[in-house]
Parts: C-alpha cells; structure tokens; sequence
C-alpha cells in the first residue's frame, strides 16, 4: 500500500473557511495535520518493519557440532645413520722363520791365553831437600813513582855534591833503638834539588834494618844544603848520596 504524505497534507497556500471566531481556527487546523502526520509517521514506520525478514530464532535445545583441532605432531629429525664400518678381516698370523743353530761339538775352542799382570814401574820421584832446593825470590822493593825529569850533576858540580854530600852527613842522627848493637850501613839516598830544597826522596840501596833506611831518608829532609850554583839555579836536578851509619 502506498500513500502519498503530500496529497493528504494540506497545502501551505491553501485556503481555510473563516467563521465568526476565525482566531481558533487555524490552531485547530495545525493540530489536526500535526496529527495526520504522527498517524502516517507510524504507519510507514510499521510497514518498514514488517518488510524486514527476521532471523530464524535458534533453538536451545537444537544439538552444537563442535570440532576440536588437534595440533600436527612436530616433525622430530631423524638422526643420520652411520655408514657400517667394513668388518676387519683378521690378519694373517707371521711365519717365523727357524734358523737352526750351527753344530759347534767339532770346533775346538782356544786355549786361553794368560794375561800379563805385570805393572808398568812408576819412575821414581826424587824429593828435593831444603839444602838442595833453589833460594825464593826475593820481594820486589816497592815501586816509587817515576821522577819528573831533572838534569843530572856531572862534570865541574863536583864540588857542589860534595856540599850536598856534607850537609846530609851532618844531619845524620843514629837511631836510639840501635845504640849498643854495633850496626853500621852505608844507605844511598836520591832526592832532587832545587834552588835550596828537596823533595821525592827515596832510597835506591837499602841496609839491614828498616830503622837505618828510614833514618837515612830523614837525614837528607833535615839537612841545611848548600845554595845552588848560577849554572843550577831555576831548575830541579837529581842527586844521589851516601849515608854512613857506623856506631862509635
């Protein structure tokens, strides 16, 4: 069924009677179409729903089919099968050889030989007496440093190392440990000269006790020598003198 809203409404320009109370009226009018309206409003609306199908309503008690998936079984690896090993064929057993031993009754063995035990005789070792044994060597005197070098007197300074000689002869003073032992030695002394004094004196010839060398060394440090000649003067020289010990 259809209707047509449009041919049942009343139009806006249409015309209304007008009766002595024309105030009311068109109120009237519009709660008589408002309500025209409401009508087809629901009767459109109740024909849209009848059109619609409706769904089929389960029943409860209609049997569920369910299905449960059961999961695949995970693919385990197979493990990798070893190639057999060839079967070791047992090795054949070594023949050994049998020499057979030589036939010895019919050779006569050596007759041994004696062995010389005599000993070779050791020469014998000749012993050295003390007599007969040569002397040690005696110490090295100890080594003085060497001199620096100095000019040395000869010819007309005679005379002036006979002064030198006098003078360290004078000085000379006999040991008081060695009085009343009756020694006497003759010590050569050198020393060199310069301008009224000496210095690097040693002894070159050494006598039988160290006290009389030592003695002889003060001597020449002690002595009062003579002033130097012109042809001396300026420059050091090296003398050698005698000291004379001889207790009287």
């Amino acid at each position: 069924m259809t209707i047509d809203v449009a041919d049942a409404l009343p139009s806006r320009n249409a015309t209304f009677p007008t009766t002595p109370h024309s105030g009311r009226w068109p109120w009237r009018a519009m709660a008589g179409a408002l309500a025209v309206e409401v009508i087809l409003l629901g009767l459109t609306t109740g024909w849209l729903a009848s059109s619609t199908p409706t769904p089929k309503a389960v029943s409860a008690d209609a049997p569920v089919m369910l299905s449960m998936l059961v999961p695949e079984p995970e693919a385990t690896p197979t493990p990798a099968v070893k190639p057999a090993e060839p079967a070791k064929l047992p090795s054949p057993p070594l023949k050994r050889e049998v020499v057979p031993k030589p036939d010895t009754s019919h050779v006569r063995k050596p007759a041994q030989v004696p062995r010389a035990t005599a000993t070779a005789e050791a020469p014998p070792i000749e012993t050295v007496s003390g007599a007969d044994a040569p002397p040690a060597p005696s110490a090295a005197p100890p080594t003085l440093p060497p001199a620096p070098p100095v000019a040395t007197s000869s010819g007309p300074d005679e005379r002036f190392v006979a002064k030198l000689r006098a003078a360290v002869q004078a000085a000379v003073v006999y040991p008081a440990a060695l009085r009343g032992m009756g020694l006497a030695a003759s010590i050569d002394v050198e020393f060199v000269y310069m301008d009224g004094r000496v210095s690097n004196v040693h002894v070159t010839r050494r006598g039988r006790v160290a006290t009389l060398d030592e003695a002889a060394i003060a001597a020449v440090q002690r002595a009062a020598m003579p002033p130097a000649p012109p042809s001396l003067a300026g420059t050091p020289h090296a003398f050698k003198v005698r000291v004379i010990f001889d207790e009287m």
